[in-house]
């Protein structure tokens, strides 16, 4: 795809041996040159292609990978049709942003980009490494003139680094595809897409045959699919284990999207109504299918009304008799083989005029055409709205109507004042629309015969006042949030707190200092953060005390918490200051008993992090200390600057208790 750059030109060195290898080495290096500078000029002066050389790129990639800029690895990589959402706003992912095609690898993680214009010449491993020809099924995977479709070409939204010949999901247009005196061409010019505007169109051709063995019935008999296997393709038994519970109601057959991955990346329509099948050029009616959002249905198993052709296997001796004009319409099939069904006939003037007697199945052309908005349109489709008994639905000029501009308004006859509540539909009273407040919710209440609703003042939001109150709504009529408040069916529970924080009274300090952090623009000098310095250069400690609570429960742990910085020094992982606890712990005695005092100390593990600066914080804390309630816990916390190798003070400003069943983080 081009000569590579010589950074290096041979030099003929002393005590070489006198050959051509090593006499033209230095003029090669130059031809070398030469002729990529040639290259170069002549992509220029013909304005066929803008080629960036020598980039980094994914060690994985390979030449006719689409690639994006991977701003956080700074290097090129496999572009993919893909969504983000940022704070909450559905944007197209970095992946979507398609600059560029792979024309050759120069080291296993650099190479040669085309940024714009054609890209002549392509050999067969540069398209395989271009196109995905498994989300073409028109298309071979074979080597040769046929293996790709002419046209265009859509970034895919499967294979990544891949182009697909038919406009998928939030894709961004990659180029087009000819083939020209012998040779493939690709014309790359990438136009990214705004995915809040416009639609697409898909046009696909369906497998029109069963997945499966099916059976071959005499004429006036239904088409069953004997052995369904959902590895293949085309159209399943609608009571398959692996499509029976999307199948809508009345459907005999449902096609296998699993093995169509083309048609279902692009699935479902938007709206569903787009969706429109074909079956040799002729439109199906919309009574022998169902399209949902879940695959497309086959309603009826009748003689010749199936998705496939009817000499699908071994046709019979005499095809012609099999096939006679019939005038019967259209009713429900038949489940049984007993005896002719009620439908037969129609589509028999087509099997007449486009299926010619011994026409082979794949040459049935069964093709899909349907329109997909983007998010933000697709979110806005509404195809149609009726009026109910409390809610009516009215055009412009004030007439009930389903579509077009319509304008929703409630049916005051049909809203009573709460003081009906008990009262039968005899009661002709009605609330007016003024005589509704922010504090009136609308219901059905099953005393009104005529279902008329009821105007009731109600809370309309539950939120938790503190965290001990549960709120939990039912699974099928609780609705809301923690931040919103939650409304309708709601349960309400209260739990204890899960860490209680207790105070530490300091009893003694042994050569610590008790300095201030003065903020900036504090407006006294002694305004800021107080706390306690362990020196760099004695031995300083701190002795302390902690109560645990009477309301304690059984099974809870005490753990030692402080926030630790250093003023003048980051404090590092290894070689930072050492702080050790020690602890002893004294039993509640009780009325009437008595105790021995502790007679030794027990070590108490401190963990600590590591800050990246002065002034920065983070916390330390001890292991897991099992208490009861009514305990006293006396620890010591001390430092031995003479001798942790860490040369400057370190502050606490802040020491606590926590107690809980686990550690509380």
């Amino acid at each position: 795809m081009g000569t590579p750059w010589k950074t290096v030109v041979a030099r003929i060195r002393d005590g070489q041996q006198v050959r051509a290898a090593n006499a033209n080495a230095g003029p090669d290096d130059l031809e070398t040159r030469t002729n990529h500078l040639y290259e170069r000029v002549e992509a220029a002066t013909a304005a066929n292609a803008i080629i960036r050389y020598d980039v980094p790129m994914a060690s994985g990639l390979s030449a006719g990978n689409i690639v994006y800029w991977d701003d956080d690895n700074g290097r090129y990589d496999l572009a993919l049709a893909a969504i983000d959402i940022v704070d909450g706003v559905w944007t197209l992912d970095q992946r979507a942003f398609a600059i560029g095609i792979v024309t050759q690898k120069t080291a296993s993680s650099r190479g040669d980009i085309l940024i714009s214009g054609c890209l002549a010449g392509a050999s067969a491993a540069v398209l395989a490494g271009l196109i995905d020809v498994s989300e073409d099924s028109s298309s071979s995977s074979s080597s040769g003139a046929g293996s790709y479709t002419e046209g265009p070409y859509w970034l895919s939204n499967a294979d990544a680094g891949k182009a697909v010949s038919h406009e998928v999901s939030y894709s961004t247009y990659i180029g087009y595809l000819v083939r020209q005196e012998g040779s493939w061409i690709f014309y790359f010019n990438p136009v990214w897409r705004n995915i809040y505007e416009g639609h697409i169109h898909f046009r696909f051709r369906l497998h029109g045959k069963p997945a499966g063995t099916a059976n071959y019935p005499e004429r006036d008999y239904p088409h069953y699919i004997t052995a369904a296997d959902a590895a293949q393709t085309g159209w399943l038994p609608a009571d398959h284990s692996s499509i029976a519970e999307y199948a809508p109601e009345g459907a005999v057959f449902g096609y296998n999207m699993s093995t169509h991955s083309a048609v279902s990346n692009a699935w479902p329509p938007m709206p569903l109504s787009s969706a429109i099948l074909t079956y040799n050029g002729h439109e199906v009616p919309s009574n022998l299918y169902q399209v949902n959002n879940y695959g497309i249905w086959w309603m009826t198993r009748c003689f010749g009304l199936v998705p496939w052709s009817i000499y699908y296997g071994t046709p019979p001796s005499s095809p012609s008799e099999e096939i006679s004009s019939s005038s019967s319409s259209l009713s429900s099939s038949s489940s049984s083989e007993a005896g002719p069904p009620a439908c037969y006939g129609p589509f028999l003037e087509w099997l007449e005029g486009h299926l010619p007697p011994g026409i082979a199945p794949e040459e049935i052309e069964l093709q899909l055409t349907f329109t997909r908005l983007p998010i933000k349109s697709a979110a806005g489709v509404v195809e149609s709205l009726h009026s109910s008994d409390t809610v009516l639905v009215k055009d412009l000029q004030g007439d009930e109507a389903t579509s077009g501009d319509l304008t929703p308004e409630l049916n005051w006859n049909r809203i009573a004042p709460a003081g009906g509540q008990g009262t039968s539909s005899s009661s002709s009273s009605s609330l007016g629309e003024e005589e509704l407040s922010e504090a009136h919710v609308l219901r059905a209440h099953p005393m009104h015969e005529d279902n008329r609703m009821l105007a009731q003042t109600a809370v309309t939001r539950v939120k938790a006042g503190s965290s001990q109150v549960v709120i939990t709504p039912d699974s099928e009529h609780g609705f809301g949030n923690a931040t919103n408040g939650y409304y309708g069916v709601l349960y309400l529970g209260f739990q204890s707190e899960t860490v209680l924080r207790v105070d530490v009274s300091v009893v003694a300090l042994d050569g610590i200092r008790k300095d201030v952090h003065e903020v900036t623009h504090a407006s006294e000098p002694d305004i800021g953060i107080h706390y306690l310095t362990f020196p760099s250069d004695r031995r300083s400690a701190l002795t302390g005390k902690i109560i645990i609570p009477a309301t304690v429960p059984a099974g809870q742990y005490l753990y030692l918490k402080t926030w630790i910085f250093c003023p003048d020094a980051a404090i590092p992982a290894s070689g930072g200051p050492l702080l050790t606890a020690s602890y002893l712990s004294m039993s509640k005695p009780g009325a009437g008993n008595e105790l021995d005092l502790p007679s030794s100390i027990t070590a108490w593990a401190w963990t600590r992090g590591v800050t990246t600066a002065a002034n920065k914080y983070v916390e330390g804390y001890t292991s897991a200390l099992s208490v009861t309630a009514g305990d006293i816990v006396m620890f010591t916390l001390e430092r031995d600057g003479l001798t942790d190798s860490f040369a400057y003070d370190v502050g606490l400003p802040v020491l606590m208790g926590e107690i809980a069943s686990t550690f509380p983080g």
